[in-house]
Protein backbone atom coordinates (compact mmCIF):
# COMPACT_ATOMS: atom_id res chain seq x y z
CA UNK A 1 0.00 0.00 0.00
CA UNK A 2 1.29 3.44 -0.91
CA UNK A 3 1.58 6.00 1.82
CA UNK A 4 0.45 9.54 0.99
CA UNK A 5 2.34 12.42 2.51
CA UNK A 6 0.45 15.53 3.65
CA UNK A 7 0.97 17.40 0.36
CA UNK A 8 -0.33 14.47 -1.68
CA UNK A 9 -3.32 14.08 0.63
CA UNK A 10 -4.14 17.79 0.52
CA UNK A 11 -3.81 17.77 -3.26
CA UNK A 12 -6.10 14.73 -3.44
CA UNK A 13 -8.68 16.42 -1.17
CA UNK A 14 -8.53 19.59 -3.26
CA UNK A 15 -9.05 17.66 -6.50
CA UNK A 16 -11.88 15.68 -4.93
CA UNK A 17 -13.58 18.87 -3.70
CA UNK A 18 -13.18 20.42 -7.16
CA UNK A 19 -14.64 17.33 -8.80
CA UNK A 20 -17.62 17.39 -6.44
CA UNK A 21 -18.17 21.09 -7.15
CA UNK A 22 -17.94 20.56 -10.90
CA UNK A 23 -20.38 17.64 -10.74
CA UNK A 24 -22.83 19.62 -8.60
CA UNK A 25 -22.58 22.60 -10.95
CA UNK A 26 -23.17 20.34 -13.97
CA UNK A 27 -26.24 18.83 -12.30
CA UNK A 28 -27.60 22.31 -11.50
CA UNK A 29 -26.95 23.45 -15.08
CA UNK A 30 -28.70 20.35 -16.41
CA UNK A 31 -31.72 21.06 -14.19
CA UNK A 32 -31.82 24.69 -15.32
CA UNK A 33 -31.72 23.58 -18.94
CA UNK A 34 -34.48 21.02 -18.33
CA UNK A 35 -36.61 23.73 -16.72
CA UNK A 36 -35.96 26.10 -19.62
CA UNK A 37 -36.86 23.42 -22.16
CA UNK A 38 -40.10 22.69 -20.30
CA UNK A 39 -40.93 26.40 -20.26
CA UNK A 40 -40.22 26.76 -23.98
CA UNK A 41 -42.36 23.70 -24.73
CA UNK A 42 -45.23 25.16 -22.70
CA UNK A 43 -44.87 28.47 -24.57
CA UNK A 44 -44.86 26.59 -27.88
CA UNK A 45 -48.07 24.77 -26.93
CA UNK A 46 -49.71 28.09 -26.04
CA UNK A 47 -48.56 29.65 -29.31
CA UNK A 48 -49.84 26.69 -31.34
CA UNK A 49 -53.17 26.90 -29.53
CA UNK A 50 -53.42 30.58 -30.48
CA UNK A 51 -52.53 29.75 -34.09
CA UNK A 52 -55.25 27.11 -34.19
CA UNK A 53 -57.76 29.50 -32.62
CA UNK A 54 -56.84 32.17 -35.18
CA UNK A 55 -57.22 29.72 -38.06
CA UNK A 56 -60.61 28.65 -36.74
CA UNK A 57 -61.74 32.26 -36.36
CA UNK A 58 -60.48 33.13 -39.87
CA UNK A 59 -62.45 30.18 -41.30
CA UNK A 60 -65.58 31.31 -39.45
CA UNK A 61 -65.17 34.83 -40.86
CA UNK A 62 -64.65 33.47 -44.39
CA UNK A 63 -67.74 31.28 -44.04
CA UNK A 64 -69.80 34.24 -42.85
CA UNK A 65 -68.57 36.37 -45.77
CA UNK A 66 -69.43 33.63 -48.26
CA UNK A 67 -72.87 33.18 -46.70
CA UNK A 68 -73.51 36.93 -46.75
CA UNK A 69 -72.36 37.16 -50.36
CA UNK A 70 -74.67 34.32 -51.35
CA UNK A 71 -77.60 36.01 -49.59
CA UNK A 72 -76.87 39.26 -51.43
CA UNK A 73 -76.74 37.40 -54.77
CA UNK A 74 -80.01 35.62 -54.00
CA UNK A 75 -81.69 38.96 -53.21
CA UNK A 76 -80.31 40.45 -56.40
CA UNK A 77 -81.71 37.50 -58.39
CA UNK A 78 -85.12 37.88 -56.77
CA UNK A 79 -85.19 41.60 -57.38
CA UNK A 80 -84.11 41.37 -61.03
Amino acid sequence: MTHLDDDDYNSFETRLAEAKYIRKKAEEDAQLLANRIALLQAEERKAMKKVDETKTKAKEIRDIKVRNLMQIRERDLVIH
